[in-house]
């Protein structure tokens, strides 16, 4: 029997009287991938996605650690669940209770809009603008190292490295557009777990 044939079998003994679905964590590896994130974030704190994490005694294992801080969510009612949980900073990452105002932004990237998005979020009775979300899903979301396709893993770091250049610069000009209308921003998210160490080189 190999070594993953006999792990199989132990793990499927020892989860035999629970009920699927399930998960087995390797708390060593959990713990391990955790500190490597602090690493390369260079003393930047790390806000944990939750969707990627789905379950909250490990939410609360990882926050535990230093480096970590806070939570960005999925969905507003897993939002509320995790704040009456314990959890006292969540970032509800994926709203769409304005679809008008985020198509008017997804279709321009000039600034303007997005400072005039910032202004009639701050004009609005009984809401706030406290921070800004920035996801660069093409660079911390794409592979680099592609099995068998070096050259496709060559052009893959090229566009990645070039977008990085362009996107702190952009992130930059937008953080200023913003601070001229909500010059309390509290925080700026951006990167993911592919680009953490860039996004955090970042002031």
């Amino acid at each position: 029997m190999t070594p993953r044939a006999a792990d199989r079998t132990r793990y499927d003994r020892a989860t035999a009287h629970l009920d699927a679905p399930l998960a087995i964590v390797d708390l060593e590896a959990f713990d391990a991938n955790a500190r490597d994130l602090v690493r390369r974030a260079a003393g930047k704190p790390i806000r944990v996605a939750s969707k990627s994490v789905r379950c909250r005694a490990l939410l609360e294992r990882v926050l535990a650690q230093d480096g970590f801080e806070g939570l960005m969510s999925f969905t507003l009612a897993e939002s509320l669940w995790l704040a009456r949980s314990g959890f006292d900073d969540v970032l509800l990452a994926y709203p769409s209770a304005d679809r008008a105002g985020y198509a008017e932004l997804a279709a321009d990237p000039k600034l303007a809009q997005l400072a005039e998005l910032a202004r009639s979020i701050a004009r609005r009775p009984g809401f706030r603008l406290v921070g800004i979300m920035a996801y660069e899903g093409h660079v911390a979301g794409v592979g680099d190292s592609i099995a068998g396709r070096p050259l496709r893993s060559r052009a893959v770091r090229l566009m990645q490295s070039t977008a990085r250049k362009e996107l702190a610069t952009r992130r930059a000009a937008v953080v200023r557009a913003v601070r001229a209308v909500a010059p309390e921003l509290e925080f700026v998210n951006g990167g993911g777990t592919g680009s953490v160490q860039h996004t955090a080189a970042e002031d």
